[in-house]
């Protein structure tokens, strides 16, 4: 019996790196999702101020809640490549649990030794997949801030146009 300790050590490491990376991955994603909601909140404002605004300044406004519509969606297209992150990592880490109890079960049952291994491949599938959407996510992550810096500019630089005139 104390042989089969071994035998566990593997799928306990893997939950274990599995829980870290989730905890890192449900932290960004309260921050994108916060994102959201203050670019919600900004338009919102905006659309108050729109109603009251005229002439060079409704122009400005109206240009800004469309920037504020398109960041929002693009954020929001970010927060579910986060939250599909999230649940390969929390499926490959349920996984590894399973595989774990299921070595334990196989020292009753020889069979089990086949379907522990299974889901261990499987749980490492999930991790791989999970890891691939975290890459994926950092190679956009900029990408939002980046338009909303250009966006600005542009309106910044018809605003001096304008005032020029």
């Amino acid at each position: 019996m104390l042989e089969a300790i071994p035998f566990f050590l593997a799928p306990a490491v893997m939950f274990s790196a599995g829980g870290l990376l989730c905890l890192a991955q449900f932290a960004r994603l309260t921050a994108v999702l916060g994102l959201v909601r203050t670019l919600n909140r900004e338009r919102a404002s905006l659309i108050r101020e729109l109603a009251s605004a005229a002439g060079e300044q409704h122009t400005i406004i109206a240009r800004r809640c469309e920037g504020l519509t398109a960041q929002a969606e693009r954020v929001l297209l970010h927060a579910r490549t986060v939250r599909n992150a999230c649940r390969f990592l929390v499926a490959g880490i349920l996984m590894m649990v399973a595989c774990s109890l299921t070595i334990g079960a196989s020292l009753l049952i020889a069979a089990l030794e086949a379907v522990a291994l299974g889901l261990f491949i499987l749980g490492l599938v999930a991790i791989f997949v999970g890891l691939s959407l975290v890459l994926s996510e950092l190679r956009v992550s900029l990408d939002e801030v980046t338009f909303e810096h250009q966006n600005l500019l542009r309106i910044h630089e018809d605003a001096a146009r304008n005032f020029a005139r």
